[in-house]
């Protein structure tokens, strides 16, 4: 047996020695075939492309190298086991079993790779294991099996990369950070670089793996600013709402720790990025990091202020103060096209934002100023021509203005109006009118205005008369301030009959009788006749302050009201003033009040048989007069008159069927 052991031990030492020598000549030829390679490759490719022939070179020097390193640790292994005086060691070391001889088949070089002879003997008499020995060499085959998986990975992964299979290499990535696996930091760089352009939010990922590798301790600008520049190309369709969000977030968060030399390269990108984006909930943020640039005096660059420019959208005016970037672009002595800064204005429909609008249009008025006065005007025609804004645009601007009661904005945009030679329009003195009211210092440019208006030839209509009024008539002391303005003033620009009315429509809404007659007597005095508006108001303060008073006993105010309606019908008779639909509608209202039901009807009557009259009974003075004689039971005549109105009032006809059902069902109990 001792000498059937020696034999094997022999044998064993003898084939390790010859697999030394042949891994030294193999190592010796593949180094020197591989750089014939490299060479032969190299010259191919010389002519063809010099780019090309630099990454073949590299690849070629890339897998000499790991092909020269792997067999050279394999050899210091080699030589460790030869050099070991006990062959069980010497198997140890290799990572080999010690029976690793037993029953195998030894194929030695002679027989040319064929079996050859079985060498040992019965398995059932092999040496035996420790269990030390069998802990290490599974240890030792984990770690290389790890090695092997993760070298597999990283050269799927780079081929990946290589071929521009973006989804292949973000799979392969996701697999590699789920299992904890090391990638190489350059091959991370490069997918990150690839992905970016179509997948910024696995692009952060693979950038925030990059630098949590050991190997990269600095944070790559070059790798924020592609970041920053592909957040454009976020869409609602390819992303959940939340986790857009959440991405920008925490680049925001990140851009939050670094310098301000790095905020300052990397913000006026990310802006622009996150304006061109199509997530309306994402583009808000553009207009925080554009006010934290303000705040901070960064640099703003006329190209980078006319690129936001071109971003305006009429649904995102939320994401930047794009009036602000117009006013800072013209101011730097840079004009933006005139295809980016009218739209600019018409993008901030419906123009409610009043401080945005005055910054807009005084923006324009600099670059109208900036144009050289002294060429002739006739030279410049074209480039006044492209910077117009329309004259409906104007109007709308006017409305916004009116709504909000802003009289800044309305100077502006008559300014306007007057450095682009526009005419004024009808709507566009109601708007400077309504603007000037709703604001009690000026007032008197109100009136102003009115005047004007009736001296371009615009008829003051009587729903811009009542507009006014409900803009002062909710504290009296205004609406007095009103009548003073116009009597003791020495301005006589401002005396007009229609400028007396709104004093009339403001005292009749609030019910004062009094005031309404000083009012319309001091309009006789100062030899202007009432129209149609004036009697009007005056019939309609009568009813308001029968209203106002229904609860008293005395029944004697009733009589007053008629009286002084009777004696405004007999002084419009006498001035030729025909009655307004809405003298006649005020009129009913008054009769039914005081009871005066058949006069109501009777004149409702007499005017729908008048040839001519027949407009001035409108739908709700038929409405009014029905419902006050179904309330006392009189159901014919109410149905008769809800039978002449223009149209069918469905609410008319079921109230009046209603108060007939209650009145029979009260007659049946009684």
């Amino acid at each position: 047996m001792f000498r059937i052991a020696e034999f094997l031990r022999r044998e064993k030492l003898s084939l390790l020695r010859r697999l030394q020598s042949s891994l030294k000549s193999s190592v010796t030829t593949s180094s020197l075939s591989v750089s014939r390679e490299n060479r032969i490759g190299s010259e191919r490719l010389a002519s063809l492309d010099p780019f090309r022939t630099h990454r073949r070179e590299q690849k070629f020097a890339a897998r000499d190298n790991d092909h020269r390193e792997a067999m050279k640790v394999f050899l210091d292994s080699l030589n460790a086991a030869l050099s070991s005086s006990s062959l069980q060691q010497s198997e140890i070391e290799l990572g080999l079993p010690t029976n690793s001889l037993v029953a195998e088949t030894i194929r030695t070089p002679m027989n040319n790779g064929k079996e050859g002879k079985k060498i040992g003997i019965h398995p059932n008499e092999s040496f035996d294991q420790t269990p030390e020995v069998e802990e290490r060499t599974g240890s030792n085959s984990k770690i290389a099996s790890q090695n092997k998986n993760v070298n597999r990975l990283n050269l799927l992964l780079s081929r990946a990369v290589r071929r521009k299979n973006v989804q292949k290499s973000v799979t392969l990535f996701e697999q590699a950070v789920e299992n904890d696996q090391l990638i190489e930091p350059g091959l991370v760089s490069k997918l990150f670089f690839l992905v970016s352009k179509s997948d910024p939010i696995a692009a952060y990922e693979n950038m925030r793996y990059y630098h949590l590798h050991p190997d990269t301790s600095e944070t790559s600008i070059d790798m924020y600013r592609r970041l920053c520049n592909s957040v454009a190309s976020l869409d609602p369709r390819q992303y959940p709402q939340r986790k857009m969000v959440h991405f920008v977030e925490c680049l925001l968060r990140d851009l939050e720790e670094m310098e301000n030399d790095q905020k300052a390269q990397l913000l006026p990108n990310l802006i622009v990025s996150l304006v061109r984006q199509r997530s309306v909930s994402i583009g808000p943020y553009a207009n925080t990091l554009y006010d934290y640039m303000i705040s901070n005096e960064m640099e703003m660059t006329p190209g980078w202020l006319n690129k936001l420019l071109s971003s305006s959208k009429y649904n995102r005016q939320e994401d930047l103060p794009f009036h602000d970037v117009l006013a800072r672009l013209i101011s730097k002595g840079f004009p933006p096209h005139p295809l980016t800064s009218i739209p600019v204005v018409h993008n901030m429909f419906p123009y409610t934002d009043t401080q945005q609008m005055r910054v807009a249009l005084q923006a324009l008025l600099d670059l109208h100023a900036s144009f050289d006065e002294d060429v002739d005007p006739s030279s410049n025609a074209a480039m006044y021509e492209h910077y117009k804004i329309d004259r409906s645009t104007l109007e709308m601007i006017s409305t916004g203005a009116a709504q909000k009661g802003d009289p800044e904005l309305i100077m502006l945009v008559w300014e306007v109006l007057e450095t682009l030679g526009y005419n004024p329009t009808e709507h566009l003195f109601e708007n400077t009118i309504v603007a000037f009211a709703c604001n009690e210092s000026a007032l008197v440019d109100a009136f102003a205005a009115v005047s004007a208006m009736k001296e371009a030839g615009f008829e003051v209509s009587r729903a811009l008369i009542r507009s006014v009024s409900r803009a002062i008539r909710s504290k009296r002391w205004h609406v007095t301030n009103a009548f003073e303005l116009l009597t003791e003033s020495n301005q006589e620009d401002l005396i007009c009959l229609e400028n007396f009315n709104i004093v009339m429509s403001s005292y009749a809404e609030r019910g004062d009788v009094n005031d309404v007659l000083r009012v319309m007597q001091t309009i006789r005095d100062i030899d202007l006749q009432p129209n149609q508006d004036s009697y009007a108001f005056a019939m309609e303060v009568l009813g308001k302050d029968l209203h106002r008073r229904k609860s008293s006993k005395d029944k004697s105010l009733v009589h007053k009201n008629i009286e002084k309606a009777s004696s405004l019908l007999a002084s419009m008779e006498e001035e030729g003033v025909q009655p307004s639909a809405d003298f006649v509608r005020n009129y009913v209202e008054l009769l039914c009040m005081g009871n005066e039901l058949n006069t109501a009807t009777e004149l409702i009557q007499d005017c729908l048989a008048t040839d001519g009259m027949r407009s001035v009974i409108s739908n709700k003075t038929l409405y009014r007069a029905a419902i006050a004689h179904a309330d006392v039971g009189n159901m014919d005549i109410a149905k008769g008159l809800a039978a002449q109105t223009s149209e069918l009032i469905p609410v008319l006809i079921r109230k009046i069927k209603s108060k007939e059902q209650r009145f029979l069902h009260l007659k049946s109990i009684r």
